[in-house]
């Protein structure tokens, strides 16, 4: 996972392979990269993600989509080989 930087648009990436399809580990790594971008922009879904209670994937998307809102730069996120993921809640 890189993140690079230019004065108008940021670009995250993450490389994605078939051991990526645990629904935790594919979030960690979603909301890692979009903290290269912008330290602090997903620090609530990465609380919703660490809590011991399940957790709707309709909530840490809602969430998510409201914090990457606050992303003070154009950024683009780019997810390598997502073809290698086959789990449907990750979908």
């Amino acid at each position: 996972m890189t993140a690079t930087a230019s004065d108008q648009h940021h670009v995250a990436w993450v490389s994605l392979d078939p051991n990526d399809n645990d629904s935790v580990s594919f979030w960690r790594y979603i909301l890692t990269a979009l903290q290269r971008i912008q330290p602090g922009v997903s620090d609530q879904t990465l609380a919703l993600l660490n809590s011991p209670q399940p957790l709707e994937s309709d909530t840490l998307i809602a969430v998510l989509v409201n914090e990457i809102n606050t992303l003070a730069v154009e950024a683009t996120l780019i997810l390598d080989d997502y073809q290698a993921i086959t789990n449907e809640s990750i979908h």
